[in-house]
């Protein structure tokens, strides 16, 4: 096989290849792909066109002067292509969840603990302030519980 042969993935709608799911298996046709030129020009079709119907991307392949040969390396360019269209995906929904975390840094806490000199537990959020830290530290957290419900009510839930 030729390395500098012709190559084209393009989306059947005229987007940029990245969406849709499924295997090539499942909805596809093949066709020619017709070439410029030469006096065999209406005669041969050496090169092939595969076509993913439910996703709409396009996959031309004309590496070999064989539909026959050129049907399987468009089936495996047609593989990679759909494979990196649901990693691209998976990349965008990823990178949607990240963009709505909070920054976990200092200063961005819900409460803060004090236990010397004195001790007082400062929920920020609500502006609740406990002096026994033993006891919410033993797990009463009631009281932040109520505060919080009282002030956001049902945007809490």
């Amino acid at each position: 096989m030729a390395d500098d042969a012709p190559v084209r993935i393009a989306d059947a709608a005229g987007g940029a290849a990245g969406g849709a799911r499924g295997s090539p298996a499942e909805g596809r046709a093949w066709g020619p792909a017709r070439v410029a030129g030469g006096p065999h020009l209406n005669k041969l079709a050496p090169g092939g066109r595969l076509r993913h119907l439910p996703s709409g991307l396009v996959v031309s392949s004309q590496q070999v002067h064989s539909q026959h040969n050129n049907k399987p390396t468009a089936m495996k360019m047609l593989k990679a292509a759909l494979y990196q269209r649901a990693v691209d995906e998976r990349e965008k929904k990823k990178q949607a969840v990240e963009a709505t975390k909070a920054d976990a840094s200092w200063g961005n806490q819900i409460r803060s603990y004090v236990f010397q000199p004195y001790t007082m537990v400062n929920d920020h959020r609500t502006s609740l302030k406990v002096p026994d830290v033993q006891r919410v530290m033993d797990g009463d957290l009631d009281r932040f519980i109520e505060a919080y419900l009282k002030q956001y009510g049902s945007r809490a839930a």
